[in-house]
């Protein structure tokens, strides 16, 4: 091979190698670019997730306390018919 060739096929090879290299960083930065929106989303989704859940407590913690006043022996009821499903549901595979 002539080496005015190869000096031209070494050129093109390097410009090559520096497309790719070029390519890569670009793709790298897109998908750090990707995980950080990614995370940023999974954070928003988890602080209001988190204030849904508190709301419901609330929620329930006002019907409990509202229902207690009204009928004492329902509410009761209702405590010791939660706490033997729960019961039941744990000691069922023993």
């Amino acid at each position: 091979m002539d080496e005015a060739v190869r000096s031209d096929v070494r050129a093109a090879a390097d410009a090559v190698r520096a497309e790719a290299s070029g390519l890569l960083e670009a793709s790298a930065r897109a998908a750090s670019d990707i995980a950080s929106n990614g995370a940023d989303m999974a954070r928003r989704a988890m602080r209001e997730g988190q204030a849904v859940a508190g709301e419901q407590i609330d929620a329930g913690r006002i019907w409990l306390e509202e229902a207690a006043r009204a009928n004492p022996l329902r509410a009761l009821g209702i405590a010791a018919a939660v706490g033997l499903a729960v019961g039941w549901l744990l000691l069922k595979d023993r």
